[in-house]
């Protein structure tokens, strides 16, 4: 008769996915610092976050054309519609935009192609920036977009 092994237990278990998510983060980040530390890799990085947007936004306006469409003439919905006139409006600026930069980002990568000495890239500064809270790896507020909680809750409040 075979013998059936031992299951872990619950601490053993936890030891073992935390550093199954160590060993995990720790590629993402090296991954991350080869990345950074090419012209090209880069480049064609920004390029992939841009066309990822381009496919976001054109599913996002379909529900919003859909949503014109029904409420669009309808009585008491005049404002709603504007509204989704313009969201759809600055979705296609925003669509213009992904789309000049990525073309711009491709030319770059295709000019020239350099590398920095991986030391340049600080991998601790690389760890908190991709796993750190919102909170801790924005130094810069007025570049971030961010709603008051009030603002926050309301909205919520709304959607659900």
């Amino acid at each position: 008769m075979a013998r059936r092994s031992k299951k872990p237990a619950k601490g053993e278990r936890r030891r073992h996915q935390q550093l199954r998510a160590a060993q995990v983060e720790t590629a993402v980040v090296q991954d991350t610092v080869t990345t950074l530390v090419c012209s090209v890799g880069t480049a064609s990085r920004l390029i992939e976050q841009c066309l990822e947007r381009l496919d976001e936004i054109q599913f996002d306006q379909r529900f919003a054309r859909l949503a014109r469409d029904i409420w669009r003439g309808r009585a008491g919905a005049a404002e709603l519609a504007s509204a989704v006139d313009d969201l759809l409006a600055e979705e296609d600026r925003h669509a213009n935009t992904m789309g000049r930069l990525a073309l711009r980002l491709k030319a770059i990568g295709d000019e020239a192609h350099q590398h920095l000495p991986p030391d340049t890239v600080d991998i601790g500064e690389v760890r908190a920036a991709l796993f750190s809270s919102d909170e801790e790896s924005v130094e810069d507020s007025q570049q971030v977009a961010t709603l008051d909680a009030a603002t926050h809750d309301t909205l919520c409040e709304t959607t659900v």
